[in-house]
């Protein structure tokens, strides 16, 4: 998933540059096009990933992995694949934020959601104890 994720970081990056010239020309109009045309990229290239999660067994077979280990990555990779998503939708949103100086609203989201995560992992894992599942499905929620 990692690997993927580093995919959609290098579009990220590529936003720098997109959200910084308009805010210092103080063209706000074109931050917002930019904001709105790198969520649809990023969201194709998302949608271009997800054949990726849903044959994780089989592309892990053909990697001579372990049965074991093989079919709870592929469990796994199924039940993240809205984070993908939610990571598509995210990195624009932070450039955008960021092209503004807008540090710290970005700041107390990302408080919020950790201790918010935290909170739902400890329900999900260790008073509901639903492992994997719940470890997924708390990501989900955050992202």
């Amino acid at each position: 998933m990692s690997t993927f994720c580093h995919l959609l970081e290098g579009l990220r990056s590529a936003l720098k540059t997109l959200c910084g010239q308009p805010v210092g020309a103080g063209q706000f109009d074109v931050l917002g096009v930019n904001l709105q045309r790198s969520s649809v990229i990023t969201l194709a290239t998302a949608l271009l990933l997800t054949p990726f999660y849903v044959f994780t067994s089989e592309i892990l077979k053909l990697l001579h992995q372990d049965k074991e280990i093989l079919e709870v990555a592929a469990k796994y990779a199924i039940w993240v694949i809205p984070q993908l998503y939610a990571y598509a939708l995210n990195f624009p949103v932070q450039k955008f934020l960021q092209a503004q100086s807008k540090i710290w609203v970005m700041t107390v989201i990302n408080i919020v959601i950790l201790v918010f995560r935290i909170l739902l992992n400890w329900v999900l894992l260790t008073k509901l104890g639903h492992g994997l599942f719940g470890a997924a499905m708390a990501g989900n929620v955050s992202w």
